[in-house]
């Protein structure tokens, strides 16, 4: 079965349905049933001709290790640590190379911030001084295939929605939908983070919409996700994060890797400077 033509882009579009947040017996079902899935193919996932969905699998079920960390569903859990080493220690330096410096952050989350210790292999194995690769990982621009795997088809042309086609006084209707729809609970915040990383990474506006003054900009959503965790100050420094990220390795001159794109920091800039002192 998994020798049927697209089975890559079915396993793609059923790995954005797994968002960080979700804890409903619906989303935990589908999580389980569809790793279990993906481990009953790993001779076929582990084929050079599926890397990028071998690191698309890797990089979403990091992701989704905080949310059933955090909440304590413990199937949940150990089927994604189970999985994630069975994936890992094969490939570790190629798929950690190939997703990009968004795999540092997310194994580091998955580690000290969630304090998952099976995870604490990979980081030592990453950070080695003899052995590790996180100079090159980090040095590597996060393409964007891993960062839109994190949100749900649904969620992404609802933010292009708002972007395109939102005039700007009527922002506050649409950001109560969203966040009734997407982020009501402490558990779904836990997708803003990644969500940041895409409208920073991902969505990049085009000039004409950067010239029109009654569109919504990128920097007046995240600013606003940023306000929105002022009480929770661990999911407020891994939005921080998000932000700067691309930040401390940034370079327009970067080879072999493809450069840093200038629009990655565009709202971090903007954010910095809306909120000082007029």
């Amino acid at each position: 079965r998994a020798q049927v033509h697209g089975a890559d882009s079915l396993v793609g579009v059923l790995l954005r349905c797994l968002m960080p947040g979700d804890t409903s017996s619906k989303a935990c079902r589908m999580a389980q049933e569809l790793l279990a899935m993906l481990n009953a193919q790993k001779a076929w996932l582990l084929q050079p001709d599926h890397h990028q969905t071998l690191c698309c699998t890797v990089y979403t079920t990091l992701s989704i290790i905080g949310t059933h960390a955090k909440s304590n569903i413990q199937p949940n859990l150990q089927t994604d640590i189970q999985f994630c080493q069975q994936l890992l220690k094969p490939q570790f330096k190629a798929v950690a190379t190939t997703i990009g410096r968004d795999f540092v952050r997310l194994l580091y989350a998955a580690c000290v911030i969630h304090k998952v210790p099976e995870m604490e292999e990979f980081w030592h194995l990453l950070v080695d001084s003899t052995t590790g690769c996180v100079d090159t990982v980090l040095a590597k621009p996060t393409h964007a295939v891993f960062l839109t795997s994190r949100l749900s088809l649904e969620l992404e042309t609802k933010l292009h929605f708002i972007f395109h086609k939102v005039p700007i006084r009527q922002l506050r209707r649409y950001q109560s939908w969203l966040q009734s729809r997407y982020l009501h609970s402490p558990e779904q915040q836990q997708l803003l983070p990644d969500l940041i990383r895409y409208v920073c990474g991902v969505f990049h506006p085009t000039n004409e919409m950067l010239a029109n003054p009654h569109l919504v900009p990128r920097w007046q959503m995240v600013g606003w996700w940023l306000k929105s965790v002022e009480g929770n100050q661990e999911l407020r420094w891994m939005c921080e994060q998000a932000v700067l990220y691309d930040w401390p390795t940034f370079n327009l001159r970067r080879r072999p890797n493809p450069p840093d794109n200038l629009m990655n920091l565009e709202p971090a800039m903007l954010v910095m400077h809306q909120s000082l002192p007029k």
